[in-house]
Parts: C-alpha cells; structure tokens; sequence
C-alpha cells in the first residue's frame, strides 16, 4: 500500500519536513537574526544574551505552524522567515498601520 501511495509523487515530497532556516528582521525594533538549522544533524542549539530575542523566535515559529495568527501580530517585527528543507519558504511582513480611532496601531500580516 506504501508503494501505491508514493507512485507519482516526488521524492522531496515523501521525506519528512524539517526546518532549514529561520530569518527575522527588525525583532524588537533592532535586532536581526538568521538561525542555519541542520535538517540532517536533527538537534540546534540556541544561545546568546538575555533579552535577544531566542524564545520569542521559537514561539514564532510555534505560532506559524498552528496558525496562531495573534501571536504573529504580538511581537513588533519587520519580517519573518522559516525555509524548509525542501527548499519552501513562508515569509510573513508586519505592517504598522495607524488607525484614526483612539491613536492606537495594528499590525496587518503580509505573507509571501
């Protein structure tokens, strides 16, 4: 039945998906990072200062999967990247609008 349902379909398709790379820009206002992921070594190890950004990227990256689309919105960022091994890439863009009401902002989510 495995051979019936992989007839067909190509190769990159059959392999599990697994995270490439994560690009963020502007995180907080200031900070840029881009994290190379081994897909092939399986475990990636985060590190740096307090305050940089390393769990705010991981629950990013939580919130893209689940479609967690208010998570997305919460954190002011310029853009936001995952690459997957297969070479497919989702970018989200955050917006700043100004809305006449009240002087508040809103952050439209641009995906590419």
């Amino acid at each position: 039945m495995d051979g019936l349902l992989r007839r067909g379909v190509p190769e990159s398709m059959t392999q599990p998906l697994r995270i490439a790379a994560i690009e963020i820009r502007r995180l907080f206002g200031g900070f840029d990072h881009r994290l190379a992921l081994d897909p092939e070594r399986g475990i990636t190890v985060v590190y740096g200062p307090n305050g940089v950004g390393k769990t705010t990227i991981l629950r990013l990256v939580r919130a893209l999967a689940t479609g967690d689309y208010v998570a997305l919105q919460s954190v002011p960022y310029g853009s936001f990247k995952v690459t997957l091994s297969t070479g497919f890439a989702v970018e989200i863009r955050q917006i700043p609008r100004q809305l006449e009401r009240a002087n508040s902002a809103i952050h439209f989510l641009q995906f590419i």
